[in-house]
């Protein structure tokens, strides 16, 4: 079940009245089930064992059981990603790779001392919340647990807000992001056809693509989760205007570079056992990163390529900041948005030898078909004025209407017709959904 279906918006209506009418925290468990339930009852099998071990070992007084229950989430997840890679007759569970990692991030915080074991409803609805099921925001317990203790009152403030974040993911989704997967799509699938600068489009193309649908996946959930009475964090902060790639890692996938600095960077020593130590662990780190992304050599080559560049990045700061050098912002977004659009290749292809060929087509200037699709331009500006729009304001995030005003409301109205009018009827899946 996605969150754009018709099956979503029947049993979120439901769970919003009856989280209205009860706030049960019931309501949201069982709907949660139903969310991955519609996927398959083995899918929702392993959501439930993942709760059961993860609610055993957080009970346990010995740090001992904690680990054993990282080590455990670690080998079911790795079972899941190289099953996957292998094209084997195994239902991989929707949001495998979400819940496991918020599972892996519970446990190490209670062997850390952060804060003690929640109770089964509380540890079921923290790795089963549905709105976040299938790609996030990654979210520390604590922080869930206090809202789920909190009152959450279904307001018209949370309505309206989450109404809007939750309407501005699903244009970037259906309308943005779908309408340039057909160009890429068809570029990557025969790139002997295309001309070096339909090739550069295409990659600025699948730049914007992946950002659109994933940001949008990821404002779906936040709008559905804020409607139901609960903060989510916000997973995307205009990673396109980074200046360079440390910067990029704070905007993009915030809640996962998040966790990946956390549990990883952090626990194989940060930047406390010297400067050489310091580059292993930002490689070793962004190389898993890539590894969780897939099994592949694509996205383990991906993770490493930018870890390499993290690394060196340090390197040059220190540098830069020693001589005293400063790069003009505009020159340094540019760059680093180049950087990132060149790594999204290996990401993309389906194999090495396909992201190769790709770059030799790039950049000999070879001759082909010329497609100044016309989806990506209206993208690039759509991106450039909602960059403008949110930057302006107090808060880097939505809403922007008041509902209490008849010309906000009707705006939104005609913001809604021009959604569905623009919509991509083709289909096509959310990218993050298969990680």
């Amino acid at each position: 079940m996605s969150l754009f279906s018709f099956y979503f918006y029947a049993l979120f209506v439901v769970v919003l009245f009856l989280s209205a009418l009860t706030k049960s925290k019931i309501v949201l468990l069982i709907a949660s089930f139903i969310f991955i339930a519609f996927q398959s009852w083995i899918a929702a099998a392993v959501l439930f064992s993942v709760i059961i071990l993860t609610y055993f070992c957080a009970k346990r007084k010995k740090k001992t059981w904690q680990y054993m229950g990282i080590v455990s989430l670690v080998i079911l997840l790795c079972f899941y990603k190289f099953a996957e890679k292998s094209h084997l007759n195994i239902i991989v569970p929707l949001g495998v790779s979400f819940f496991t990692f918020s599972a892996i991030s519970y446990l190490a915080d209670i062997a850390r001392g952060e804060y003690s074991a929640a109770d089964f409803l509380h540890t079921a609805l923290y790795l089963s919340f549905f709105p976040k099921l299938t790609s996030g925001p990654l979210q520390k317990a604590s922080d869930f647990f206090m809202q789920l203790d909190s009152e959450r009152n279904i307001t018209r403030k949370n309505l309206s807000d989450g109404l809007q974040i939750y309407c501005f993911g699903l244009f970037k989704k259906i309308v943005l992001a779908d309408h340039l997967s057909v160009f890429v799509n068809e570029v990557y699938a025969t790139p002997a056809a295309f001309s070096s600068a339909s090739i550069l489009l295409a990659l600025v193309s699948y730049s914007l693509q992946i950002y659109f649908d994933f940001s949008g996946y990821s404002d779906m959930a936040i709008g559905a989760g804020k409607m139901l009475g609960f903060n989510l964090p916000q997973n995307f902060n205009t990673p396109y205007l980074a200046e360079n790639v440390t910067d990029f890692w704070r905007r993009w996938h915030i809640s996962l570079s998040t966790w990946i600095r956390n549990y990883i960077y952090i626990s194989l020593g940060g930047n406390r056992k010297g400067k050489t130590r310091q580059m292993f662990n930002l490689i070793f780190a962004m190389t898993l990163c890539g590894l969780w992304h897939g099994a592949t050599i694509n996205f383990v080559l991906w993770g490493f390529l930018h870890g390499v560049a993290l690394a060196i990045h340090k390197k040059f700061r220190h540098l830069c900041e020693t001589k005293r050098i400063v790069l003009p912002r505009s020159i340094s977004v540019l760059l680093t948005f180049a950087f990132v659009s060149l790594l999204w290749v290996p990401f993309r292809a389906t194999s090495i030898t396909d992201a190769l060929f790709i770059y030799h087509r790039l950049f000999l200037f070879t001759t082909g078909l010329n497609q100044p699709y016309f989806w990506s331009f209206i993208s690039i500006a759509v991106f450039a004025f909602s960059t403008i729009l949110i930057q302006n304001r107090d808060k880097a995030f939505y809403p922007i209407l008041d509902f209490k005003k008849i010309s906000h409301l009707t705006a939104f109205f005609v913001y809604l017709g021009l959604l569905f009018c623009l919509c991509y009827t083709g289909g096509s899946p959310f990218i993050y959904g298969a990680f």
